[in-house]
């Protein structure tokens, strides 16, 4: 695994609010687009859930062009139900934004803006007491 990489995905899970969290994401991704091949590594063999978690979020943000292929291997090949289900999550967004695009229903400047607002949504719900 990349020590690099993993403290970045650190850094993000041990953020303290949806701001700094969106913040270490942003960080992380450039690294994570350049080292693609082992963010994947580290969302399929890290030994701890939260940090694959994580390490698919990005993979999802990044929407590489195998990144449907890697969020259904963990659906369906990761022992940790809560990883499973988050990469459900996130190939359910991969498809509908995918899918909007091709339909026209939505310019790519919307979509970005509308994706954007989930981003920070979901940041936000999860420091929701």
């Amino acid at each position: 695994m990349n020590s690099i990489l993993t403290r970045l995905l650190l850094d993000v899970l041990r953020a303290a609010s949806a701001e700094t969290y969106l913040k270490a994401q942003d960080e992380a991704l450039p690294l994570a687009a350049r080292q693609y091949g082992e963010l994947a590594a580290e969302a399929q063999d890290n030994p701890d859930p939260a940090l694959r978690i994580e390490a698919l979020e990005l993979v999802a943000l990044l929407g590489q062009a195998d990144a449907d292929n890697l969020l259904l291997a963990c659906i369906h090949g990761d022992t940790e139900s809560r990883v499973a289900e988050h990469a459900k999550a996130l190939l359910y967004r991969l498809t509908v934004a995918r899918n909007v695009m091709e339909s026209g229903q939505m310019s790519e400047a919307g979509l970005a803006e509308h994706q954007a607002r989930r981003r920070r949504r979901s940041a936000e719900a999860r420091y929701r007491k």
